[in-house]
């Protein structure tokens, strides 16, 4: 699954956690002819759409920007208590 494109993970992770793209519209506020445009590729999603549609699809930003050979990387990082703020 390596080299796989943004829209080609859009769909591949979309697909497997069995949303239709109504569904991915209706969790994330972004109109289904967008997400289709998105998967097909004709158009790029902003940074904003990005973390909206790896929230609902609960995959990491990193996973669908970069060629990162795991779909779930953590999604998010919690600080360690003994570094101080």
């Amino acid at each position: 699954m390596s080299n796989l494109s943004l829209n080609e993970k859009l769909t591949l992770v979309r697909n497997r956690k069995k949303l239709s793209q109504k569904n991915l519209s209706e969790l994330t506020g972004i109109h289904i002819g967008t997400i289709s445009k998105y998967e097909k590729g004709h158009m790029q999603p902003s940074i904003n759409a990005i973390v909206k549609i790896a929230k609902a699809l609960e995959t990491s930003t990193d996973y669908l920007l970069f060629n990162d050979q795991e779909e779930n990387i953590a999604t998010s990082i919690k600080p360690d208590a003994n570094l101080g703020s």
